[in-house]
């Protein structure tokens, strides 16, 4: 698969996870995982992230706009969730020097996901509750109350569509490697044949 399409499909993802509230269906936030993939897919277009933001605020909006949701989300603290998922972005690409073709690699990977996603979670809420100006009457642990629980499904859902994305990427990985051989077999055997 070529990297544009990889490109465009986990920003593909990324707009349909935050599309939902316009079309009537539910598919968990997408963001937080696709940002940690870029970084690991493509850890060298460092403009990705730039690009990733603008798809995620272009959606946004669009959805403000026609209706979907009222402008709660967009205000100042928006800027915190663009850094939030620059911290995944820089996550993923550190992910990189870790394995992810064993079982406790791949955990691993996982591992520093999870906790990625702990601190973009409590950046960006944090940012919201600051920011927003939405809780100026609102102590911080009542906040806390309120939000904390959402703090598992995005947990879950961003590791669950990473283990996803690592699980795709190491299928066509294999079926690189199994293409790759079957040409130098036949390679070989057409010199072999050449030569006789």
């Amino acid at each position: 698969m070529s990297r544009v399409l990889t490109v465009l499909m986990l920003f593909g993802l990324l707009g349909l996870s935050r599309w939902h509230p316009a079309n009537g269906w539910w598919l968990p936030d997408a963001a937080f995982a696709v940002f940690f993939l870029v970084g690991r897919f493509f850890p060298m277009h460092q403009g990705l992230p730039f690009v990733g933001g603008g798809v995620a605020l272009f959606i946004d909006v669009g959805i403000s706009q026609m209706g979907g949701i009222e402008n709660y989300c967009l205000t100042p603290a928006y800027g915190v969730l663009l850094l939030s998922y620059a911290w995944m972005w820089q996550t993923g690409r550190w992910s990189l020097s870790r394995d992810g073709d064993t079982w406790r690699g791949v955990f691993t990977l996982l591992a520093s996901c999870a906790g990625a996603t702990s601190l973009a979670f409590v950046l960006n809420h944090s940012g919201f509750y600051v920011w927003s100006g939405h809780f100026a009457e609102l102590a911080w642990l009542d906040y806390l109350a309120a939000t904390g629980h959402y703090f598992w499904s995005y947990l879950g859902a961003t590791v669950m569509y990473v283990a996803v994305g690592l699980g795709i990427a190491a299928v066509m990985r294999e079926n690189e490697g199994h293409r790759a051989l079957s040409e130098a077999g036949a390679n070989s055997f057409a010199h072999q044949k050449m030569i006789e």
